[in-house]
């Protein structure tokens, strides 16, 4: 059975992969798509166990995911990123955390995000 998106571009599903695997951007944006969707399967295996519910959100300017624990009044929001060394990490997380408005410069917040939010896993 033909996928929705051969027929609306007239290739098969190997040409797509193809032209995918060799254009840079394209790659990268599949490798997010990838990892959102892997995120969302392991949430997913949590609920009704750790997870009450979640949601998943495709916005710009907005987290992946709103995921509430039991009793929570308020969602935990979650962000999928790749990197792909520990120095990209930090810099992801630290850049997410100024556009948020939620620096170190924050007494408030000394020392709480002077470390990645991220580990250093291959993609």
């Amino acid at each position: 059975m033909e996928h929705p998106l051969e027929s609306q571009y007239g290739l098969s599903a190997r040409e797509l992969l193809d032209a995918v695997g060799k254009r840079f951007r394209l790659k990268v944006a599949l490798e997010g798509a990838v990892a959102e969707v892997q995120m969302e399967k392991k949430i997913q295996s949590l609920v009704g166990r750790i997870v009450e519910r979640y949601e998943a959100h495709d916005l710009d300017g907005h987290p992946d995911f709103s995921i509430w624990l039991p009793k929570a009044k308020k969602p935990l929001l979650a962000e999928c990123k790749n990197v792909r060394d520990h120095e990209e990490a930090y810099r992801e997380g630290g850049q997410d955390r100024r556009l948020q408005g939620r620096n170190s410069e924050d007494p408030r917040l000394q020392g709480r995000f002077d470390k990645p939010l991220l580990r250093n896993w291959p993609v």
